[in-house]
């Protein structure tokens, strides 16, 4: 199994996957999102960042930074969703983890302050260049609720008084001052708010129209879910079996509402 370099990189198990050509060369199309590693071998990430078909010879693959700072293709294996039909995935990389990511035993409190890192915004530097984009966001959880996303269905989620731009999702969603994993970054979710509605000025006559405010919150998938995702990069057992973490008998905080 591969080590990763020593460093003092706080995010050295949370890594950019991309979409590697037989060629071997890697585009800024195909920074896929983030993913990061739970245990040995097992990298977890959004279903939606490593769901497409591949062309003849192409690969997911994380990169790793090496001492000089280049990045080092390594290849994912068992590429598989969620057997629960969440918009998660599991994949095997060889690799070790050096930061011990944990996962909760139990879902946070309302108010819990959190952080997540990732690689959204990456820079085009030029033909077949660009400069990743990690970037470390810190919020806290504002509410447990179900998302109704277009295409997973009804998710439970956490929102996150936090931005969650492209790019980050698959991102761990971590407990502040700890290191355990609540959460896995997957989204926004835009609130519309009406200040105003269509109306007539009675000096002109004209129409003034509809003004919209548009707040946009992070999504996260819930502790729960993580959990219990499971896979071949797993051995068929869940996160929670795997990583042996019991469900803690003080937790507080409440499940997504019906």
């Amino acid at each position: 199994m591969a080590e990763q370099p020593k460093s003092e990189n706080p995010f050295a198990d949370i890594l950019p996957i991309f979409l590697v050509s037989p060629q071997g060369e890697i585009k800024l199309e195909d920074v896929m999102g983030t993913g990061f590693l739970i245990a040995p071998r097992v990298l977890v990430t959004c279903w939606h960042c490593v769901n497409m078909p591949l062309a003849p010879g192409q690969s997911f693959f994380v990169a790793l930074k090496d001492k000089d700072g280049r990045y080092n293709p390594i290849a994912l294996t068992n590429v598989e969703q969620d057997p629960a039909g969440s918009d998660l995935a599991t994949a095997t990389v060889d690799l070790e983890p050096r930061l011990k990511l944990g996962l909760a035993e139990s879902s946070p409190d309302y108010g819990a302050d959190v952080w997540s890192f990732g690689y959204p915004l990456t820079e085009r530097l030029g033909p077949e260049k660009f400069r990743l984009g990690g970037r470390f966001l810190q919020g806290y959880v504002m509410r447990a609720f179900f998302h109704e996303h277009h295409k997973y269905g009804r998710t439970p989620s956490f929102e996150l008084d936090m931005p969650t731009p492209e790019g980050l999702s698959g991102s761990p969603v971590v407990a502040l001052g700890t290191k355990k994993v609540i959460g896995v970054v997957y989204g926004e979710h835009d609130v519309e708010r009406i200040d105003q509605l269509e109306k007539v000025d009675p000096a002109t006559g004209n129409r003034e129209p509809l003004i919209q405010r548009v707040v946009s919150f992070g999504l996260a998938h819930y502790t729960e879910t993580l959990r219990n995702l499971k896979g071949t990069a797993t051995g068929g057992r869940t996160l929670a079996e795997l990583c042996a973490v019991p469900v803690s008998p003080e937790a507080s905080a409440p499940d997504p509402p019906d």
